[in-house]
């Protein structure tokens, strides 16, 4: 009889799974890499110097590259500066925030040419499909 042939039976399946748990539960256990650690957000870790440099080198280029595309969109000169790059807690950076305040997030997808003739043409009482 071939091994592809056997069927198991359910106590061997219900086997296999509980040693397969029980593995999985050392590993989980001995790697410390894996277990949560708490984190205190009143007092963070400060960031090292060389990746400070680095979060600020990236948001110069997002800078950058913000001013240049809102520049082409808007077909109008738009410039963008980085202020400062720091780390605050949560409590020193709602401190510093005047009152009242609003934080927004905002997306800027940029709509596709079909999107735009869509919206145009509903704009004009013409139905999409009927232009």
């Amino acid at each position: 009889m071939a091994t592809s042939d056997r069927v198991l039976s359910q106590d061997e399946i219900d086997g296999v799974f509980r040693r397969l748990a029980e593995e999985q539960a050392k590993t989980e256990d001995d790697d410390p890499a894996r277990r949560a650690l708490p984190y205190d957000f009143r007092r963070p870790d400060r960031i090292a110097k060389d990746q400070l440099r680095s979060i600020h080198l990236l948001h110069e280029n997002f800078a950058r590259s913000l001013a240049s595309s809102l520049s082409a969109y808007l077909r109008a000169y738009v410039m963008v500066n980085l202020v400062s790059v720091e780390q605050l807690s949560f409590l020193e950076f709602s401190q510093c925030l005047p009152s009242p305040s609003c934080i927004i997030a905002m997306g800027t997808g940029i709509p596709d040419s079909r999107d735009a003739a869509r919206r145009i043409g509903q704009a004009d009482g013409v139905k999409p499909g009927n232009a």
